[in-house]
């Protein structure tokens, strides 16, 4: 019944969701047990240690097994491949349970010599950590977009404007969104390309996330 409430939430109510999640801070998650954290930030696809969500906005509409970024594990793309599930959530699941030697253990199966780099490990990704993965305003722009959809939509069925919807912001979301969809696309590109070697793809992964934050400030601000 739990893991039912909270994929309708996930679904329907994302950001309604999102603040009923303790923060890290809270007491309640300083006391959960850490045996069922992983489990329960996975069905909510919320990790409360960073406030975020486990697979971001962006990726949520597309198959479980295509919700990957730059720096998911070959191994869980290879388990999301095989069992149909989000490779971000089994990658954080792996990180949960077996903690930094679990997913650096697993980061490095099947890695070849000829495409090792230090770069790719991560006690070496922790300290060049690439300050435009994931930026909460990018986030921002996502939830409040899939908001103000979802209250578009009620104020077409019901002619009547509800409370919170924001006709001028949406105007604003709607002539970005294909910008936004185009960027997704390119990203989903440069990560399969296998004629890129890491440093390349960082490059241009890095240089979409800085355009994709500056449509989500434009939009926003």
């Amino acid at each position: 019944m739990t893991e039912e409430f909270l994929n309708w939430a996930v679904d329907n109510r994302p950001m309604q969701l999102e603040r009923m999640l303790p923060r890290k801070n809270d007491a309640f998650s300083k006391i959960m047990p850490t045996i069922f954290t992983p489990i329960i930030e996975t069905s909510a696809n919320y990790s409360w240690f960073r406030e975020s969500p486990i697979v971001p906005a962006r990726e949520q509409n597309l198959p479980a097994h295509m919700q990957y970024g730059s720096y998911t594990s070959d191994f869980a793309k290879y388990v999301g491949e095989s069992l149909d599930v989000s490779p971000r959530k089994v990658d954080h699941l792996i990180s949960g349970y077996l903690g930094f030697l679990g997913k650096f253990a697993f980061s490095t199966v099947g890695t070849s010599s000829a495409s090792f780099s230090l770069d790719n490990l991560p006690m070496v990704r922790r300290f060049t950590f690439d300050p435009y993965a994931n930026p909460k305003i990018v986030q921002e722009y996502y939830d409040t977009l899939s908001e103000q959809e979802k209250l578009n939509n009620e104020y077409r069925l019901t002619g009547k404007k509800p409370e919170g919807f924001d006709v001028q912001l949406y105007e604003r979301y709607r002539k970005n969104k294909k910008a936004m969809q185009n960027l997704s696309q390119k990203e989903r590109e440069i990560l399969n390309d296998i004629r890129l070697d890491y440093d390349d793809r960082k490059e241009k992964l890095h240089q979409l996330e800085q355009m994709r934050i500056k449509i989500a400030e434009r939009v926003l601000k």
